[in-house]
């Protein structure tokens, strides 16, 4: 399935967009962002204070997206193969919103 389909071929792909989409979104906010990384579908966010945890509440309970925040400082994304460019918008977009309000 996971060759018939494409999904490996496909997850590469994708994973390149989200983790330029992370680079790009960490030049927009350096002050909040210390580094964007990742290969293939398995990237991280981490910041420059220690916020991960309530970024993680906020796009879960405002943008109904689920993340992992691996510490205070730290957020990680592991979506399934079948994620698509416009899912990846969707958690990027969110993180902005995030990132460009106070902390409630």
């Amino acid at each position: 399935v996971l060759e018939e389909e494409g999904l490996m071929e496909r997850a590469r792909e994708v994973g390149r967009y989200l983790l330029e989409a992370l680079h790009a979104l960490r030049g927009e906010f350096p002050e909040a962002i210390g580094e964007a990384r990742g290969m293939g579908l398995m990237a991280a966010l981490d910041f420059t204070q220690p916020v991960a945890r309530g970024v993680l509440r906020r796009l879960l309970l405002e943008h109904r997206i689920v993340v992992n925040a691996v510490s205070d400082f730290t957020l990680r994304f592991l979506p399934p193969l079948v994620i698509l460019e416009e899912d990846c918008e969707a958690l990027v977009n969110g993180l902005r919103t995030i990132l460009r309000e106070p902390a409630e």
